[in-house]
């Protein structure tokens, strides 16, 4: 008697326990369905870091591009075309380095001519990669290139050999830029441009480095292709 009652004592005490935990290991007996927020233990005074942005946190470099005086085109040379009056037909091709650190978001860049009177014969082109930041004009029209993400691309063979526009055509100039100021054909003057659209934010492709090309065009003179010597001042605003 004294046995059967000692054991229901401890199958009484063993139940006890069970209702609460598994037995021997500290463990919930099942998931209740409460959820602990792994940053209740944080202060509620603890700031998160406000996202870098281009009006608050850009870094601005400056640089300077000269270029010579160059006069004629390389007509029939490579992909260039043979002359033809009043047809885009040839151009010269020049490049600087951009320095944009790798990986950096480009926020905006401005370009402005140290000399008040540049002079083009006939038309150009300039173009950041692959982007065409200023075309067109009275050299061939905008519509012909292909556009990738809201920009304009340049292409070559879709401009070569195509009639030229009336001479008075403006140029056209990514992202409606303001102030878009370049010398028409034959016409002196400064070269102004500043771009800031937000189109600038996915135009350069973080992996390679980047260059600014000028391009100078011609149809069939000995004079085509022609620029004066300039120096450009570069402004550019980074997001790093």
């Amino acid at each position: 008697m004294t046995r059967l009652f000692l054991c229901l004592t401890l199958l009484s005490c063993s139940e006890y326990r069970l209702s609460g935990e598994i037995a021997g290991s500290g463990l919930p007996d099942e998931d209740d369905g409460t959820t602990v927020d792994p940053r209740s233990d944080l202060d509620d005074d603890t700031e998160v870091p406000a996202p870098r942005t281009c009006e608050a946190d850009a870094t601005v470099i400056q640089a300077t591009f000269d270029a010579r005086e160059i006069v004629g085109c390389p007509f029939g040379i490579d992909d260039n075309l043979e002359r033809r009056n009043e047809f885009n037909q040839a151009r010269t091709i020049e490049r600087w380095e951009v320095p944009v650190p790798p990986g950096a978001t480009l926020c905006a860049v401005s370009l402005t001519s140290v000399e008040d009177a540049l002079f083009f014969d006939d038309h150009i082109t300039l173009v950041l990669d692959d982007a065409v930041l200023v075309g067109g004009g009275s050299g061939y029209a905008m519509e012909l290139l292909d556009v990738r993400d809201g920009i304009p691309r340049w292409d070559w063979q879709r401009v070569a050999g195509v009639p030229f526009p009336p001479r008075d055509t403006p140029y056209t100039c990514l992202g409606g830029a303001e102030p878009c100021e370049v010398p028409q054909t034959e016409q002196p003057g400064p070269l102004e441009l500043t771009f800031d659209d937000a189109i600038l934010r996915d135009l350069l492709d973080p992996d390679v480095a980047h260059e600014l090309t000028l391009m100078t065009f011609g149809d069939d003179n000995d004079t085509d292709c022609a620029h004066s010597a300039f120096t450009l001042e570069v402004t550019l605003e980074v997001l790093e």
